[in-house]
């Protein structure tokens, strides 16, 4: 499991260093605001590829954090603390950058050397990494080489 989560928090976390700043546009921010869905056609690509990544990051630093379904609030309260918002200066925006790369540094922290592997060479490959790292098994095994 955290394979996937180190590895999917990584690669948002490039995405938006690449062009997370536009989270903090304040216009396009309050059209998410508008009835009916609308606010997605007055928002740019860049917008709304950026707000992805933040999600991708949020949900993966999340379920690794507590492993429980991921709240409204929890997505708010951590979205402020790690991405980019409207009137964030850029002292804030790199500050959060940091605090980013420190939750990625802790959850591969908790990994052993063949995890780092596995996860250096699914971000190398632009792959997600096996389906045994990312889920638990469903089945327990009888016997075991361990």
């Amino acid at each position: 499991k955290d394979v996937g989560f180190a590895t999917r928090a990584e690669g948002a976390n490039a995405e938006l260093e690449a062009n997370g700043s536009v989270l903090a546009d304040w216009l396009q921010k309050q059209s998410e605001n508008l009835p009916f869905g609308l606010g997605n056609y007055t928002q740019s690509e860049e917008y709304k590829l950026a707000k992805g990544s933040g999600l991708e990051f949020l949900t993966a630093f999340l379920r690794k954090d507590s492993g429980a379904a991921i709240t409204p609030e929890e997505t708010a309260m951590y979205g402020t603390m790690f991405l980019p918002q409207p009137g964030d200066e850029d002292g804030v925006i790199a500050q959060k950058a940091e605090r980013r790369k420190r939750a990625i540094a802790a959850i591969k922290a908790g990994m052993n050397a063949d995890q780092i592997m596995a996860q250096e060479k699914a971000l190398a490959n632009g792959t997600p990494p096996p389906a045994a790292c990312s889920r638990r098994r469903s089945v327990p095994l009888l016997y075991s080489s361990r």
